[in-house]
């Protein structure tokens, strides 16, 4: 340092000035400046402002649509914001069920139809009003956040979370989540499930409805996994909320939406390696494979 404020070279460094009115400057170029005063003169020179399409997050303008994460907790269960959001919002978007658990206010009401496709030109059409969209947890997983986030610009939302059912599942049971595979089987079917079934696999799926689980306990016995363990998770975070294990082969009871399975895999079944190539004998074929 001493050499270097003599007016000895030092070692390079990066410079750079900032501008006002929300706008900033990347670093210039290495370079290896003689005083302070020449260091800020040849930033000035050399430094270039980001482009304004880029999103700096902390001086956007106010988005008009919120969307908000809730829990099978209610209302009384949001933080603050949310809350705050809910209450100055001149609309509400929603479905029926999540609609039903909003107290009374000025807002207007508005169910989301189904399909869901069809709820995004009707949200499109609420531009210019405070509006709130009402998700099940963490919208962004597995949720409607993305199909929102898509069809609208970044200045236009603003999002609010709560917890997903799966991180609400894996605290329950002491799981690490990031151990467990987490799908979402209420619109998908169990084929998806294939690749993960193997001994010591945890997984965390959604389900349609009570029905489902009946559906989901078969399809482990057909693939020879009957000796998995499911714990069913129905309401996860209300009051009410219940837990009921078995193996596949023995689960039973009657369920109610909304609902989360666990599962921890065992059984004889084939596991599907992960490498390129699977064994002949988990086809169904007649015997003859083409293995081109």
């Amino acid at each position: 340092p001493g050499s270097w404020l003599n007016g000895n070279n030092g070692p390079p460094i990066r410079c750079g000035s900032g501008c006002r009115f929300g706008r900033s400057t990347r670093p210039a170029k290495l370079t290896t400046p003689r005083s302070p005063c020449a260091a800020t003169a040849l930033a000035s020179c050399v430094a270039s402002v980001v482009p304004a399409r880029i999103r700096r997050f902390g001086g956007m303008a106010e988005a008009w649509l919120t969307i908000v994460g809730r829990g099978e907790d209610g209302v009384a269960g949001l933080g603050s914001r949310s809350q705050a959001a809910l209450a100055q919002a001149e609309v509400i978007m929603a479905p029926p069920r999540h609609l039903a658990h909003v107290p009374d206010g000025r807002a207007e009401r508005i169910a989301w139809p189904v399909p869901y496709a069809d709820g995004i030109a009707m949200l499109a059409s609420l531009r210019g009003q405070r509006v709130v969209v009402l998700a099940s947890g963490d919208p962004f997983w597995f949720g409607a956040g993305s199909a929102i986030a898509r069809s609208f610009g970044p200045d236009d939302w603003t999002a609010l979370p709560g917890p997903s059912c799966f991180s609400l599942a894996a605290a329950q049971l002491g799981w690490a989540q990031q151990g467990a595979h987490c799908r979402a089987l209420h619109a998908t079917p169990f084929a998806q499930l294939r690749p993960r079934l193997a001994p010591g696999a945890r997984i965390i799926a959604t389900l349609r409805d009570g029905d489902a689980v009946a559906e989901l306990c078969a399809y482990l016995s057909d693939t020879g996994f009957a000796d998995s363990t499911l714990t069913i998770l129905e309401r996860l975070g209300a009051m009410d909320a219940q837990a009921t294990s078995g193996t596949a082969n023995t689960l039973t009871g009657t369920f109610t939406h909304p609902l989360v399975a666990a599962i921890e895999v065992a059984g004889t079944g084939h596991a599907l390696t992960a490498a390129s190539g699977q064994s002949d004998d988990i086809f169904d074929t007649d015997g003859q494979i083409t293995k081109r």
